[in-house]
């Protein structure tokens, strides 16, 4: 969304105008350029910024490339033991109660 921009929310049908407040986020930048033969040919140039966020440093990699992320969620339900203790693992209180 633009700051200051309207929609129309789904749910209700009503307008809303949407405002966003973006502080402390200033990043100055500073460049230069030198024609020192003054023949349109040569450059020399330099830049300097500072920026309110943090770039990683594979960004191009991240971003061009065909890389996929793999998430794993594992979940483990209790199993009860046929003399009522639960167990994560199935036979572990059997083993626990024998030993």
């Amino acid at each position: 969304m633009l700051q200051g921009s309207n929609y129309t929310n789904a749910l209700t049908g009503q307008k809303t105008q949407v405002h966003y407040t973006f502080t402390d986020n200033w990043s100055p930048r500073f460049g230069l350029a030198i024609d020192p033969l003054g023949d349109r040919k040569t450059k020399i140039y330099g830049n300097y910024a500072r920026t309110s966020y943090a770039i990683p440093l594979d960004l191009a990699i991240r971003s061009l490339s065909n890389e996929e992320d793999a998430e794993f969620a594992f979940f483990q339900p209790p199993f009860t033991d046929p003399s009522g203790q639960a167990c994560t693992v199935p036979g572990a209180c059997q083993l626990a109660t024998n030993a």
